[in-house]
């Protein structure tokens, strides 16, 4: 259910590509990222890997819709069970502010979002306990042209939200790899 939504918004970005922009800016951004995840030492929520794949419309030659899935597979120590494995899987849309240098690979940016965090909770003996929350990231990176079509994609991120009555945060430090469908930059 969640994926059938998220792939209706990124078909809908997508179709929505041609009408939102003057033809010579039409650019839609695909790409695939992976990283570290930084989790809340007071909410005592493990550091680990971070995946995810991006969808971005670029507006004008500044400004970018993107949208956002990623998963972190970690553990936490509950006082009550000992150590409980937890998935965070997140979805964000976000608006992008590039900053485009006057020449040269490099496109540097900032974001800022809206997004939904999942957070499920494996229990001892089996089942599961599940929560979600809001939450507005922010962030930003660079991103290095290798080509008119191909970038590879540095990213730092924050989030802070509240899953089982617990106020946690997050940092998220990503490298991927993107293609411009359309024109560069």
């Amino acid at each position: 259910m969640r994926f059938s939504g998220m792939l209706l918004v990124a078909s809908l970005l997508l179709v929505l590509s041609g009408p939102l922009q003057a033809a010579e800016l039409r650019t839609v951004e695909i790409g695939f990222f992976g990283g570290f995840y930084f989790g809340d030492s007071a909410a005592a929520v493990d550091d680990d890997l971070i995946y995810g794949a991006r969808a971005a419309v670029n507006l004008t030659p500044v400004h970018q819709l993107e949208l956002v899935y990623d998963r972190v597979d970690t553990a936490f120590a509950s006082p009550s069970f000992g150590r409980l494995d937890e998935t965070f899987q997140s979805y964000t849309l976000a608006w992008v502010f590039n900053f485009p240098l006057p020449s040269g690979p490099l496109v540097p940016y900032g974001f800022v979002g809206l997004g939904r965090i999942d957070d499920r909770v494996e229990l001892p003996g089996g089942g599961a306990s599940e929560d979600d929350d809001l939450f507005v990231p922010f962030g930003g990176g660079l991103r290095v042209f290798a080509g008119d079509n191909m970038a590879f994609r540095f990213e730092a991120r924050y989030k802070s939200y509240s899953t089982f009555d617990v106020r946690q945060g997050s940092f998220e430090l990503t490298a991927g790899l993107g293609w411009a469908l359309g024109r560069r930059r």
